[in-house]
């Protein structure tokens, strides 16, 4: 399967730690099945995903603020 792979960072380069990353899929080869995938930074601001192929909306979330 497919990885998303990267890392968060703060405006002034930091890793961002503990971030919720949340991916929706918007339209993918399943049709009418919609994916949520959903993972927290690590203390490097890393972060991967399972994937399948497809579009997909992305939410990142720290504490109780959206970022």
């Amino acid at each position: 399967m497919p990885q998303l792979k990267g890392v968060i960072k703060t405006p002034t380069g930091e890793p961002l730690d503990g971030a919720t990353i949340t991916l929706t899929s918007i339209h993918n080869r399943a049709g009418i099945l919609k994916s949520v995938f959903s993972h927290v930074t690590t203390q490097n601001g890393e972060y991967d995903f399972p994937v399948l192929p497809g579009v997909y909306s992305v939410r990142l979330t720290q504490s109780t603020r959206r970022l």
